[in-house]
């Protein structure tokens, strides 16, 4: 990473979040490098190097590691007096080495952090800060990801032409709520290069997948709207600095397998920055196939074809919290999930019930349906099941219930009323009991599993088609080509080991739809055999949860292939994914 900054001998550098100082180190160690390169002794090149690399930390033991460490590359008092590094709060800042806001340094550099929880007053002063009132360049930075501060922060920091070096988690390659922050990378800097990291890189810690991104800070010769109501006019800026952005060609690097692979990696693509531009969300995809490119553009790529989002087809979203599992969430006294818990000390958490408590949905009429939805159930039978999160694909009982008597969801409403959600949520009821299905999203691969008239938990995601069959989105779901888009161009945490597919990920998947008489009959043809191999799938786990489908799986994915016309090249493209991910679930 110090390499790709370039550093000359009178550069000045700065690691925002030094931790114990090993970046501060390494630039320093170059520096004086140069430095002796051009005719300096060892002494004063130690003390210049010293004096022009900072650091800063939140915490002051970070900051005596870091002041130790350098304190064996020179001269102690000196280090003393320069005070190079220092323990503030760095986001918090409109000032660091007496420089307000930008050209301060000419390099920044560093890993900070990412996934730490943000306390709710620091959340409120840094949203003031990076998005209510300063802003950076006009651009208003949101989320509660650290890292998207910090990254913005050194855009506002480093000098123009400068160049700032992180290593930070990849999320923001694609997340929708980063956003504004990719728009405010690419219309203020040339980015040199994006690589995947190893994704084993922090183990044994098991943290989210990172990147390393290298970029140059390449202004517009007009200035910025601080309003940040015209980013898209840097787009079309005919100026020197905008059209060298659009025309720089980036470096792009795809997952590493091993730290050996940094000076040689395997995967190199190189990409003019204005191909991110028109993409809409403006994500930054690496190694993907102009095709697949151009279907989440929803283009027409082949006649008689179109590409939609999946949201206008379906209808979803997450289900309930009840803020106090215990009181609500039952087990059933001699089933298969209550005989896995048995001698263990999480049957105390949740209430035993004999089956007699459970109700029959399947007989009650919608009317009655409904007011069981918002209201719950009265009378002796008040149990329904309740979904926490399935592993399983196409069918599989989990065996949890809850209780939906009048009284339980009473105090569920409650509680959700008196914390204002923190606690408990009361959401979507309008999808309670019915027909649909959920997903799950693990080390890379999506599945869905079809629910039948039950309640779907927090983090649990239930959809429902509208215009296109249960069954046939059960099959898609399911696909090598749902994971594929989903984790690889829609949303890149979910590649990592617990990732979460939000319904609005789901909604984002490219669906191909016919738009004359004999695509129709195609596409007709096509979901009328996932549906019938959906079908036999469901019907063979409900005799035998353990059966292998593998055959009608591997006979569904070609069906899928084929709707989406993709060639043998394309298919070996969304297999090498799949047997990455493969890969690394197995290094977990």
């Amino acid at each position: 990473m110090v390499s790709k900054l370039e550093l000359s001998p009178f550069s000045t550098v700065l690691d925002p979040a030094c931790g114990s100082g090993h970046f501060i180190e390494a630039c320093i160690a170059q520096i004086k490098e140069r430095l002796l390169a051009v005719g300096d002794n060892e002494i004063n090149a130690a003390q210049r190097a010293i004096s022009q690399v900072w650091g800063n930390d939140i915490d002051p033991f970070a900051v005596l590691l870091s002041t130790i460490r350098i304190t064996f590359l020179g001269d102690g008092e000196q280090i003393r007096k320069r005070t190079t590094i220092k323990n503030t709060d760095i986001l918090k800042l409109p000032v660091f080495n007496g420089v307000i806001e930008s050209s301060c340094f000419d390099y920044i550099i560093g890993n900070p952090p990412y996934g730490k929880r943000i306390s709710p007053e620091d959340k409120k002063l840094y949203q003031k800060i990076y998005r209510d009132q300063a802003s950076v360049f006009g651009y208003k930075i949101s989320g509660n990801d650290l890292y998207g501060y910090f990254l913005a922060n050194a855009i506002r920091g480093v000098k123009n032409r400068g160049r700032i070096c992180f290593l930070i988690s990849d999320t923001f390659l694609s997340l929708r709520s980063h956003t504004t922050l990719r728009r405010l990378i690419l219309d203020t800097c040339m980015i040199n290069e994006i690589v995947l990291a190893p994704i084993n890189l922090f183990r044994p810690i098991n943290v989210s997948r990172t990147c390393i991104m290298t970029l140059t800070k390449h202004l517009c010769e007009h200035g910025y709207n601080r309003k940040g109501s015209e980013w898209k006019n840097k787009s079309n800026c005919i100026c020197a600095a905008c059209q060298d952005r659009r025309k720089n060609q980036i470096r792009l690097v795809d997952r590493l397998q091993s730290e050996s692979e940094y000076l040689n990696p395997t995967t190199v693509q190189f990409i003019q920055q204005e191909e991110y531009e028109h993409i809409m969300g403006n994500p930054f995809w690496i190694n993907v196939p102009r095709k697949f490119v151009q279907i989440m553009q929803m283009q027409e790529i082949q006649n008689g074809w179109k590409y939609e989002e999946l949201r206008t087809h379906i209808d979803g979203g997450e289900g309930i919290s009840t803020g106090d599992n215990h009181s609500h969430v039952a087990v059933i006294r001699g089933s298969h999930l209550w005989e896995k818990l048995q001698g263990g000390k999480k049957i105390k958490k949740y209430r035993i019930y004999n089956p007699e408590k459970i109700i029959n949905l399947s007989a009650v009429d919608e009317k009655t349906l409904d007011d069981y939805r918002f209201n719950g159930i009265p009378g002796y039978q008040f149990l329904v099941p309740f979904v926490k999160g399935s592993s399983c694909q196409y069918w599989g009982d989990e065996g949890w219930f809850i209780d939906w008597s009048t009284h339980s969801v009473g105090q569920i409403k409650d509680r959700a009323y008196r914390s204002r959600g923190r606690k408990a949520v009361f959401r979507n009821p309008r999808l309670y009991f019915k027909r649909g299905l959920i997903t799950d999203a693990h080390h890379g691969i999506l599945k869905a599993s079809l629910v039948e008239y039950s309640i779907p938990a927090g983090n649990t995601n239930l959809l429902i088609g509208l215009d296109i069959e249960t069954e046939f989105l059960l099959g898609f779901l399911n696909s090598k080509v749902a994971s594929y888009f989903l984790g690889k161009l829609i949303n890149t945490s979910f590649g990592g080991m617990s990732g979460h597919a939000t319904p609005e990920d789901i909604k984002r998947l490219p669906v191909c739809l016919p738009t004359n008489e004999k695509t129709s009959r195609e596409f007709h043809l096509i979901k009328y055999h996932v549906i019938q191999k959906v079908t036999d799938i469901i019907a063979l786990l409900k005799k035998a949860p353990e059966a292998d489908y593998s055959v009608i799986q591997h006979q569904i994915d070609t069906l899928i292939f084929k709707w989406f016309s993709f060639n043998e090249a394309e298919k070996k493209v969304i297999d090498n994914y799949l047997n990455q991910m493969d890969e690394e679930k197995s290094r977990y």
